[in-house]
């Protein structure tokens, strides 16, 4: 990492072992900003010693909160995981709405269809026979993250 000519040696080290931690982070997986900062905070940096590393990373394209967007949606969609729920997690994450917006569009997810297979994977083929039976259905793609509308339509007799 580059130091500004200004900065003393001690901040400089600090700052290098922050680029090196960053570093080995990222090389394990994509990090959101936020995780980033909120990984340094509880190691005990500061704010000041924290924004000039996570800035130099993305100036760098070693991080980007896009990049680590893609990735959740791809990894989510494979487990099964709706939408509203890929959604909540990176925005927890602190990923900017519009680069959320744009992760589950590029996915070009239809999301009905990905809520039947996950249906059939868990109670198969069969259309639920009873109102309990439904709602139980209905429960568990709720907690997968899929809407009250694709629910409704993929637990409707005749629906796939």
């Amino acid at each position: 990492m580059v130091v500004d000519a200004g900065v003393t040696p001690a901040t400089a080290a600090e700052q290098s072992a922050l680029w090196q931690t960053a570093l080995a982070w990222l090389a394990r997986r994509e990090h959101s900003r936020r995780e980033l900062a909120h990984k340094f905070s509880r190691q005990g940096a500061t704010a000041a010693q924290i924004q000039p590393v996570l800035d130099a990373l993305v100036e760098r394209g070693l991080q980007s909160d896009a990049r680590f967007a893609e990735g959740v949606v791809s990894s989510r969609v494979r487990r099964g995981q709706g939408a509203v729920r890929i959604r909540r997690e990176l925005a927890e994450c602190g990923v900017a709405a519009e680069l959320i917006d744009a992760a589950l569009a590029a996915a070009g997810i239809d999301w009905q269809r990905r809520a039947l297979e996950v249906c059939r994977e868990k109670f198969g083929a069969g259309v639920p026979s009873d109102w309990a039976e439904r709602a139980r259905r209905a429960r568990f793609l709720s907690y997968r993250g899929f809407d009250t509308d694709i629910i409704r339509a993929v637990l409707t007799p005749g629906a796939g």
